[in-house]
């Protein structure tokens, strides 16, 4: 009867009205359903629309505390007071039949034409002495370059940082006629830019990873429902960038 459907459904509105707050949090969501969709299409509209300035409040940490390399970087800032990241590992290597115990000179020359890039710390066997700079045949040295950490993510904060090592490395050991070669977390973080392309933004890279997920998603459900848990995704991405711009 008409009486008795109306009397069961404020039954249940009142069971759900009295019961857990999970289940009247839920309730309060579908009568405002449309105030909710309003707000989470702002949040994502703002989210896209700031995402590419994400990257400049980002920045990369690779330590692993109570690691040996960890430890390691550790006992050497307190030995010998550098501040920095260990950024470039230049190798000198002393023509055939010389060794830099005889040519401790140079290696202190080539890791002070280093010290002329802004901010840039070296230690060396030049400055310490220290034989553990050295291969066992002592034909080789290596340098350990500190540079002030790059803020942000990509290649581009680095401000040139990469040329400038590269080139005060090998024109100085060239001068001391050494061999140089330079590696480093800040070259591999570099990466290859001499094709000119653009980095890609953070957007894009979450529009790309949502094609991806999509895909997948299809391929399981094989119905629209795939774009469900896509929408929730999106929206959390987005909104994720707003917190850390605030």
């Amino acid at each position: 009867m008409p009486g008795h459907g109306f009397q069961y459904g404020q039954m249940i509105d009142d069971d759900i009205l009295n019961g857990v707050p999970v289940q009247r949090f839920t309730h309060f969501l579908i009568r405002h359903r449309w105030w909710v969709i309003g707000f989470w299409l702002v949040a994502l509209i703002a989210g896209g629309a700031t995402a590419g300035k994400v990257q400049d409040r980002l920045s990369g940490d690779s330590s692993l505390p109570h690691q040996e390399g960890s430890d390691t970087a550790i006992q050497l800032a307190r030995s010998y007071g550098v501040s920095s990241d260990l950024g470039y590992i230049p190798v000198l290597t002393a023509p055939a039949g010389q060794t830099f115990t005889e040519r401790r000179s140079d290696v202190a020359a080539v890791a002070d034409q280093i010290r002329s890039v802004p901010g840039a710390q070296v230690l060396d066997y030049g400055s310490t002495g220290d034989p553990k700079f050295l291969t066992n045949d002592g034909r080789s040295t290596f340098l350990l370059v500190y540079t002030p950490a790059v803020v942000g993510l990509g290649a581009a904060e680095s401000g040139g940082e990469v040329e400038q090592v590269q080139q005060a490395v090998q024109t100085s050991a060239q001068e001391h006629g050494l061999e140089a070669t330079i590696t480093g977390y800040n070259q591999l973080a570099e990466g290859n830019t001499s094709s000119g392309d653009e980095d890609s933004s953070v957007l894009n890279e979450t529009l790309l990873g949502g094609v991806g997920a999509l895909i997948v998603l299809l391929f399981v459900f094989a119905s629209l429902l795939a774009l469900v848990p896509l929408m929730v995704a999106a929206v959390s991405i987005v909104s994720t960038f707003l917190v850390v711009l605030a």
